[in-house]
């Protein structure tokens, strides 16, 4: 994982509500290689909502715009209302630019776009949105397990987000102006002892979710984190995971 994408996750524990999550995800993600970084986040009726947004692309400018052509998808329309739908991921490495699946082939080849990578944000079988991100290069397994990992990190923090929203009788809050300058803010991020545990949290039970709860074994939460079986079990008694 990237300083850049660690610190950003560092930085997300402390936004307010799930738009400004998205933003700040989106904005670590959005590395050099990227073009453009996306979340969308489902609503009610099923339909995604763009809700975080960033990239570089060839010629300037950047993509943090939230409004546009591909700001709201409705259910069936397209890849990522597919990925949404069937909780599968997306991998695409050589893209030609010529794939009839492509809704603009001809700014994936203008950018030398070279993989697709969609990741269903789910919390078991509550679909909560897709992470897409269009790449100049082809992923590497470790750039995988990253998307992977900050989906899994997605869904925790946004029903969390949304939990605490409904209990609170607050509605959804603005994001912030610039998640850019956040992100940059935070680098190197210094965190106290109380966001740490919750990084920590986080981050167990983003495991967790990508191992449907097991910790031992050659698939467990264990062996993807790179800890002894009987310590992870002892830090998620800890954290109060269930």
């Amino acid at each position: 994982m990237t300083l850049g994408l660690r610190d950003a996750l560092i930085t997300a524990l402390r936004a307010q509500s799930p738009a400004e999550l998205c933003q700040i995800v989106a904005a670590g993600l959005a590395g050099p290689s990227v073009v453009l970084s996306r979340v969308w986040l489902q609503e009610d009726d099923h339909s995604l909502r763009l809700t975080g947004s960033a990239g570089a692309p060839t010629g300037g400018g950047n993509y943090r715009r939230l409004n546009g052509e591909f700001s709201h998808l409705h259910r069936g329309s397209g890849k990522i209302a597919q990925i949404s739908e069937s909780g599968q991921p997306m991998v695409v490495r050589g893209l030609r630019g010529d794939e009839d699946w492509l809704a603009n082939p001809g700014w994936v080849s203008r950018q030398g776009i070279r993989s697709f990578l969609g990741f269903p944000i789910r919390t078991g079988a509550q679909a909560l949105g897709v992470l897409a991100v269009f790449d100049r290069t082809v992923p590497s397994a470790e750039t995988l397990d990253d998307l992977r990992f900050v989906s899994d990190f997605l869904a925790a923090r946004v029903s969390e987000l949304r939990e605490r929203g409904q209990a609170s009788g607050i509605g959804p809050q603005a994001p912030v102006a610039d998640p850019h300058a956040v992100v940059a803010a935070a680098a190197p991020a210094i965190i106290t002892r109380a966001e740490l545990r919750e990084f920590e949290r986080h981050t167990l039970e983003a495991a967790l979710a990508r191992t449907n709860g097991k910790i031992f074994g050659s698939n467990g939460a264990a062996v993807l984190l790179g800890m002894k079986p009987t310590t992870l079990a002892s830090r998620i008694k800890a954290l109060g995971i269930r």
